[in-house]
């Protein structure tokens, strides 16, 4: 039996019925199938076009992270100030104030050069017991620092003698070095490593500048022009604290190498400063000042280190 005769007959495609409801199943089976086709397709479409969206959803953070950070985005890191003008004229005010006394000071990192400051430091001073700096070098020269452990010059060796000169200042073994060097070698040598200002013609005028001493203890603790010896024997002897200096008590917690003068009314303290793992040379040179002055311009100088 056919489709048409289970409905009770058909005329052509869409005969007569014999009812109204016959004549409305036909169509009411061919819009079911109509819908049924059109969910379909559009089923196939809607799910197509959610897969593109899925897919859309995992690749999009892929291309957003990979985006190029904003200028706001990436950490700033902190520019390093010369606090050099402000130190200078920190220094320029506070001798202003000391009257009756002259000063030169000289202020470097000898880790780079963000702190430079020299004031009046080509001025000359007489150099007191700062000499004994000026001794390393040439001494080095005619007797290698390996040797001197071994090697008297008077009932002391070489190396006691330098180790006392630049620790206790102790004189008679200063004078015996310079006088085995000569004097006029020693100020040739010393001109001919650029300290234009540092004058040992005769040991009754022993003149130089701070800015010269800066420069011998830039070069010793550089080891430029230096061998590692005679920078070890030399910094190890200026590293034990002195009978009157100001340096090291105006930086507490730091290491200090230094070398003091204190003679005539000259008092001058030389010194290699590691502070906060950086280093430094200190010269702070003066006349007719107490120390007591001289701590409070080291006192200045430190919270810029």
């Amino acid at each position: 039996m056919s489709f048409y005769e289970l409905n009770g007959g058909a005329r052509g495609a869409f005969g007569s019925y014999d009812t109204y409801a016959q004549k409305q199943t036909p169509y009411l089976h061919w819009l079911a199938v109509f819908v049924l086709v059109l969910t379909i397709s559009v089923g196939g479409v809607t799910a197509k076009t959610l897969g593109t969206v899925e897919q859309a959803s995992i690749v999009l953070p892929a291309v957003v992270s990979s985006a190029p950070q904003t200028t706001s985005d990436v950490p700033l890191v902190a520019a390093a100030v010369d606090r050099s003008p402000e130190l200078r004229t920190a220094l320029e005010a506070w001798q202003a104030n000391q009257k009756g006394s002259e000063w030169a000071f000289y202020v470097h990192s000898l880790d780079d050069d963000q702190l430079k400051v020299g004031v009046n430091d080509d001025k000359p001073f007489g150099l007191a017991s700062i000499y004994k700096l000026f001794l390393l070098k040439p001494l080095a020269q005619k007797i290698p620092a390996e040797a001197w452990a071994n090697t008297n010059i008077t009932e002391r060796t070489y190396q006691a003698c330098v180790t006392a000169m630049l620790s206790v200042s102790d004189n008679p073994c200063a004078e015996a070095i310079a006088s085995k060097l000569g004097w006029s070698a020693i100020h040739r040598q010393n001109r001919a490593d650029g300290y234009k200002s540092t004058v040992f013609n005769r040991s009754d005028t022993l003149v130089g500048s701070a800015a010269d001493t800066g420069l011998l203890l830039d070069r010793l603790y550089n080891s430029d022009g230096y061998d590692a010896k005679t920078q070890e024997i030399a910094l190890e002897a200026m590293g034990r604290t002195k009978r009157t200096e100001a340096v090291r008590g105006a930086c507490q917690g730091c290491t200090v190498q230094n070398k003091t003068g204190d003679f005539n009314g000259v008092r001058h303290d030389a010194a290699v400063v590691q502070k906060d793992g950086k280093n430094y040379v200190v010269v702070i040179f003066s006349k007719g000042a107490q120390w007591k002055q001289l701590s409070e311009a080291a006192k200045i100088i430190v919270p810029y280190l």
